[in-house]
This record gives C-alpha cells, sequence and structure tokens, in this order.
C-alpha cells in the first residue's frame, strides 16, 4: 500500500526520521504543478499567481504567500518533475509577468497578483508520476489524490518524510552556479547526519549573517548599485563564493559579506559581469559576444561601490580576478 498522508510516516532510502527532522527544521517543501507554463517560468525564476477570473482566493494560488527564503520547490509539468529550486525572496505584489500564458479570457479583470523568485538548482529532470505516487503520500495537503493521481492544484505544501525522499531518489548534487554566501551553495548527494547537521549549521549561519548585515533596518542600500530598498529585495551574501572560505573567513561579516539586490545586481555580480576595482568603482568583469545590460540593469558603472571599504577590498579583489 502507498503512504497516505495521517499515517506515521516511513523512513524511505534509509533515512531515518530524525534524521529528517534535522535536516528540514528550517524550511518548507513545495509541490508546483505547471503544465502550461513550465518551459517559460523556469528561465525566469519565479512563481506567479493571482486570484481566479470570479475573485476567488484559492489556496493553492494564496500558498504563494506563505513561500520564505530557503524554501524549495519541486516543479512538475508533463507527468514529470522537471525542476527543483530555492526561494530567494518572498512574495511582492506584481502583475503578469512577459511571458505567462493567459487561460482563461481575462478581459477586464485585473492582473494583480503575486511574484516569487526562485532559483532553479536542478533542471532537465524526468521524475515521471508513476514513480512519485511511490514516494509522495497520497490525499491533501500533498499534490496526490487518494487514488494517487495528480491533483488539480498550483501549490501544495509537501510533508517534509516525502521531500527527503524526492530528493533522494533525484540524487541531487549542489548547483553548478549559485547566488555568492547562498545556503545550496553548498549542497550535495545528500549521504546521511552529516550532511543534514551541515545544511542545518549554514541555515543558521545565513540568519547571523542576514541580521548582522541589516541591523534591524526595514530598508537599506544595496552594496552595488547603492538603492535604498525595502529588506525583501536584499540578499545577504559572502563576496567570494562561501565554498572558497575557511571557518573564520566565513564568520568575518564586516570582511567578508555585503548585502545586494534582487533587482539584477545578486545575478550579475555572482557571475562576474560586474566587478569591484582596486578603487572602489563598479566595473563591467565578465563579457558576453553580443551582450549589454540595456534596459535589464541600469547600475552606476564608474562609480564608488556602497559595500566597498577597506575590510573588504581583498575579498572584493578576490571576486574580480576569479572572474578575468
Amino acid at each position: 500500500m502507498w503512504p497516505r498522508y495521517g499515517e506515521p510516516p516511513t523512513p524511505r532510502w534509509g533515512l531515518p526520521d530524525g534524521q529528517a527532522a534535522l535536516l528540514l527544521s528550517d524550511m518548507t517543501y513545495w509541490w508546483a504543478s505547471q503544465n502550461r507554463n513550465y518551459r517559460t517560468v523556469i528561465p525566469l525564476g519565479t512563481l506567479w499567481s493571482r486570484p481566479t477570473v470570479t475573485g476567488a482566493m484559492r489556496k493553492d494560488r494564496t500558498a504563494l504567500k506563505s513561500m520564505e527564503p530557503d524554501d524549495v520547490v519541486f516543479h512538475y509539468g508533463g507527468a514529470c518533475v522537471r525542476a527543483v529550486s530555492q526561494v530567494v525572496s518572498t512574495w511582492i505584489p506584481s502583475d503578469r509577468p512577459p511571458g505567462y500564458p493567459i487561460g482563461q479570457p481575462t478581459d477586464g479583470v485585473a492582473e494583480d497578483g503575486w511574484l516569487v523568485r526562485v532559483e532553479p538548482f536542478a533542471v532537465g529532470l524526468e521524475l515521471h508520476r508513476d514513480d512519485v505516487c511511490g514516494i509522495v503520500g497520497w490525499g491533501s495537503p500533498g499534490p496526490l489524490t487518494r487514488s494517487g493521481k495528480p491533483q488539480e492544484k498550483y501549490v501544495s505544501e509537501l510533508r517534509d518524510a516525502d521531500a527527503v525522499a524526492l530528493l533522494r531518489r533525484l540524487d541531487l548534487r549542489k548547483p553548478s552556479r549559485s547566488v555568492s554566501g547562498r545556503p545550496h551553495e553548498d549542497w550535495r548527494a545528500w549521504s546521511g547526519a552529516a550532511d543534514a547537521e551541515a545544511m542545518t549549521t549554514i541555515r543558521r549561519e545565513q540568519r547571523a549573517l542576514r541580521a548582522h548585515l541589516l541591523d534591524g533596518r526595514d530598508e537599506a542600500p544595496c552594496g552595488m548599485c547603492s538603492r535604498e530598498l525595502p529588506s525583501d529585495l536584499l540578499v545577504a551574501g559572502h563576496i567570494v563564493p562561501r565554498s572558497m572560505l575557511d571557518e573564520e573567513q566565513r564568520a568575518d561579516f564586516q570582511g567578508h559579506a555585503m548585502l545586494v539586490c534582487l533587482l539584477g545586481c545578486d545575478a550579475l555580480f555572482e557571475r562576474g559581469y560586474i566587478v569591484v576595482t582596486p578603487d572602489a568603482r563598479l566595473a563591467r568583469g565578465v563579457t558576453r559576444p553580443q551582450f549589454t545590460f540595456g534596459a535589464t540593469w541600469s547600475g552606476p558603472i564608474g562609480q564608488k561601490v556602497n559595500a566597498w571599504s577597506p575590510g573588504r577590498a581583498d575579498a572584493f579583489e578576490r571576486h574580480r580576478l576569479l572572474h578575468e
């Protein structure tokens, strides 16, 4: 008999319940059914929804408002789990993003909705629903009906044990690229209590890092473009990838970390498209043929960088040299 909600969780893939609890204590796992828009939204790194055309506030849509940074989302489309992502910011009000397909006619219907930013760290997956049915519990609140079929719901919360089993089945390893200092930078194949303890340590470090840099503020300037922004549009990250720092450097928030905005600076800095020169000015870094920032990003190239300080000079130079 397949597992069902309401029954005691059964350890799967050799992962004891106590270990799963340690691993999942600081995050929520979600399932997003995206049969019509998967190919559009994954490259954009977004989840979006709005009330129905009748104005109804369905729970599977408003669930976006419950997502928090570091939560993990399984993206399902075309009868398979296709990708896994991590939430990088809480929801913001947003009209329908470009490229999102329109289902029912929406003439005269407000497109005011909710947008959540995510960063996929595993794509190109093909875990078929028949396999999913043997892993995920049947019935609410999960994504499957009591007969083990995918429900007609957009977003569902996954039970912790089911999420761990899915990750084990997918044999996920750390993503090849990540925003500097974010927890998923250190993700690797799940291999037991050591991994669980490491993830918990990283998550605690992230909370302390963010709290230190924000220092109780609801708004703060982006370290790159200097725009004063709400805290939920800022991420706390290490200037040099966390995996390249020793324990002392990771704990040196003033010398190796900064706040950077989600409006373009985080991705451009992490990938080296923008760097900081030895004289503390923002400069173009990695170049790509036929690529220009254009309307995508209008940062102050050539101006002094807000996050630069003598204590961070070595970290910024190390980052610049990584992308020469």
